[in-house]
């Protein structure tokens, strides 16, 4: 029989964190200039549409027996959007977890994400990046265990 420890993992909205506006904006500025013969003209035209960008991180994280008494689980974040080139989209996630159960002392989980940036060209086309981690909570012994750690998320 496999045991099960559950973890809780939260951000901003629980599954779905939208960030940055969706508007275009353009203007027309004119400087008239008359040209009295056949010539050409350079036009410089501007647009200016904010980034966006979703982020969706698991809602709870079940801990898996790997050797007694050994917990282990892996987890996938997703980053999908719509960025400036010079922008990138971060999930950092809490460097560890406390797991407690009443009655007992806390037990500390750690929690590793190798990767955790999202840049534009991970983005272009619609393509959805996905930062993988895993939570790792050693001497755990007989009950139920549960705590909650955050992601931060920014564009920077």
């Amino acid at each position: 029989m496999k045991k099960k420890l559950l973890v809780t993992a939260m951000a901003a909205m629980p599954m779905l964190g939208m960030f940055g506006g969706n508007f275009a904006s353009a203007a027309v500025v004119q400087n008239p200039t008359e040209f009295t013969s056949n010539t050409t003209q350079d036009v410089n035209v501007y647009v200016t549409q904010s980034s966006t960008f979703s982020v969706i991180i698991p809602k709870d994280i079940t801990l898996e027996e790997v050797a007694a008494p050994k917990y282990e689980e892996g987890y996938t974040v997703e980053v999908k959007g719509n960025i400036a080139g010079n922008e990138t989209v971060t999930v950092t996630p809490d460097a560890t977890v406390d797991l407690m159960q009443s009655g007992k002392a806390n037990i500390t989980a750690t929690v590793t994400q190798n990767d955790q940036t999202a840049v534009y060209n991970e983005l272009a086309n619609n393509a959805t990046k996905s930062l993988n981690g895993t939570v790792t909570a050693n001497d755990v012994t007989a009950g139920d265990w549960t705590g909650t750690f955050k992601f931060g998320i920014s564009l920077n």
